[in-house]
């Protein structure tokens, strides 16, 4: 049961970072996204697939390892669009 869990918070925020990266493919814009998210998603990714490893269940290595990957992308394609600013002006 708690490996169907894990899957399944997994997939949300697989699919959240899915929805946001391709948003920005298609807009060239990362205007609304927040990079307090990205990079606390990232360990948090990080964990869970820490988490697969060492209980040995590999369905849950595999989605942490995926969501974990997105999330470096995003990040990524975050940092590459034209609007990134450190501060608004």
């Amino acid at each position: 049961m708690d490996t169907l869990v894990a899957i399944f918070a997994n997939s949300l925020v697989c699919s959240l970072l899915l929805s946001q990266s391709i948003r920005m493919l298609r807009k060239r814009k990362a205007r609304y996204l927040s990079t307090g998210l990205l990079l606390l998603m990232l360990p948090a990714t990080l964990c869970w697939t820490v988490f697969g490893w060492m209980e040995s269940k590999q369905i849950m290595f595999a989605f942490g390892m995926a969501t974990f990957l997105l999330n470096i992308g995003t990040l990524m394609l975050y940092i590459s669009t034209k609007h990134f600013r450190i501060m608004p002006k």
